[in-house]
C-alpha cells in the first residue's frame, strides 16, 4: 500500500490534487459500501444460521400493543406472577415484571410505570405458541424455510437466530432431528 500527500490549493487545485482527491472518495465509498454488503441478512457461523431483520423480530408472536391483554386471554388460563423491579430508564420510578406460565411455556412481559408493556423474553417448548411468521414446536425444517421463504433460506442445521440490528434483540429456533423443539426470545427491557 501506498500514501499519496499532495498539498492542495482549494482555489485553484492542481489536476493531481483533483486526481488524488476523486481517487480518496473513490476509496472511501468503496470501503464504505463493502462495509455495508458485508452485514448480510443472513449469516451461517458453525451449526447456526443467523437471519438479521428488524421487522421479523418485532413483536415477534404477534401479540400487539398490550401483551398482556393477550396472554391473560389465552384458554387454559396461564399462572401469573409479579414482581416489582427498578426501572432502567427512569429514577425512583417502578416497573413491574409479569411471569405467564402455560406448563412448560413461559413469557416474561415487562410493564413501565408509564404503563407499557413487552415481551422482554419467552421459552416455548408447545406447538401452543407461534411466531407471527407461522414457526412452532413440531415444525419440521422445510415448514420453517418455507414460512421463511423471502429469506432465501436453503438449510438449517441446528439453530436458527431471528435478530434485529440490536444484537441483544433475537429468538433462537433449536432443531434437532429436523424438528423445532425449543425457541428462545430475548430482548432488552
Amino acid at each position: 500500500m501506498f500514501i499519496l500527500a499532495v498539498q492542495v490549493d482549494f482555489q485553484n487545485p492542481s489536476p493531481l490534487a483533483v486526481i488524488a482527491m476523486k481517487f480518496f472518495l473513490q476509496f472511501v465509498f468503496i470501503f464504505g459500501v463493502t462495509r455495508i454488503l458485508a452485514q448480510e441478512v443472513i449469516q451461517v457461523k458453525s451449526d447456526s444460521l443467523i437471519v438479521r431483520d428488524d421487522n421479523l423480530i418485532t413483536d415477534l408472536f404477534g401479540f400487539g400493543t398490550d401483551p398482556m391483554k393477550h396472554l391473560s386471554s389465552s384458554i387454559p388460563g396461564p399462572q401469573i406472577q409479579k414482581q416489582p423491579v427498578r426501572s432502567k430508564y427512569e429514577n425512583n420510578a417502578i416497573d413491574t415484571a409479569f411471569r405467564y406460565a402455560f406448563g412448560s411455556d413461559i413469557f416474561i412481559v415487562l410493564k413501565t410505570s408509564q404503563g407499557d408493556a413487552s415481551v422482554i423474553h419467552a421459552d416455548v417448548e408447545t406447538s401452543k405458541f407461534k411466531t407471527k411468521q407461522g414457526i412452532g414446536i413440531g415444525m419440521t425444517v422445510a415448514e420453517v424455510i418455507k414460512a421463511l421463504e423471502a429469506y432465501k433460506i436453503t438449510s438449517i442445521s441446528r439453530y436458527l437466530v431471528l435478530r434485529g440490528s440490536d444484537a441483544k434483540h433475537y429468538m433462537i429456533v433449536y432443531v434437532k432431528a429436523g424438528k423445532v423443539v425449543f425457541m428462545e426470545y430475548f430482548t432488552p427491557p
